[in-house]
């Protein structure tokens, strides 16, 4: 649905192709279609699981009150999923993840705090996320930086000698933040990394929120 490089030839027999129009309002439907496959278009709006395979995602007021946390990531990324569908503006998808109050919504909501310079919001999330991991420790360095460079006016071409040490322990922190440390480095000092890519972790697996969503 809406993925037209991946179903522009589809010939599987006995196969029926749901089509939907994509934020844009294009319609992509397989164009080279064989006599056994039917193409049906899904009703719109959101939700479209009355047409098509899959659970319709929970309204964010369901999804804020599931107690478990994990459960609570794995509807609101559901609901995303259809937000970027529909086209929804940032205001409508910071919304939802700040009402979630998990870690992993925390972790994604600190660089939007930082870029629209909401301290309330910055702090709180702050202060509500553990130092007791590497990725997390590491993370918060990151962004605690980002807020200092953004909230004094510099660019990230005028880190201090202090934040650029930061800088190069998160480099070397193996963490999910180490990329992004490297990409600094690069862009101030032309330094080059060559990494080995561990396994993503479970929350941050396409593929696995792909099998997770249906």
């Amino acid at each position: 649905m809406g993925l037209a490089p991946y179903f522009a030839d589809a010939s599987v027999p006995d196969f029926t192709y749901f089509a939907r129009p994509d934020a844009g309002g294009i319609t992509y439907v397989p164009q080279n279609v064989s006599t056994n496959v039917n193409v049906e278009m899904c009703t719109p709006p959101i939700p479209v699981e009355e047409n098509c395979s899959g659970t319709p995602p929970k309204p964010p007021g369901q999804i804020k009150i599931i107690s478990d946390e994990w459960e609570r990531n794995r509807e609101a990324f559901k609901l995303l999923q259809s937000y970027w569908e529909e086209g929804a503006d940032s205001a409508t998808i910071a919304a939802l993840f700040d009402d979630l109050q998990t870690e992993e919504s925390r972790l994604r909501m600190l660089p939007y705090y930082v870029v629209s310079g909401d301290a309330a919001k910055y702090n709180d999330a702050m202060n509500n996320l553990p130092d007791s991991d590497t990725d997390t420790y590491y993370l918060k360095q990151l962004y605690q930086l980002y807020w200092q460079v953004q909230q004094s006016g510099r660019t990230y071409m005028q880190l201090t000698a202090a934040e650029e040490v930061t800088v190069r322990q998160i480099a070397h922190s193996g963490s999910r933040a180490t990329f992004e440390a490297h990409a600094l480095l690069y862009m101030l000092y032309g330094e080059e990394f060559q990494n080995t890519l561990a396994p993503f972790a479970r929350c941050s697996s396409y593929l696995y929120w792909h099998q997770q969503l249906g």
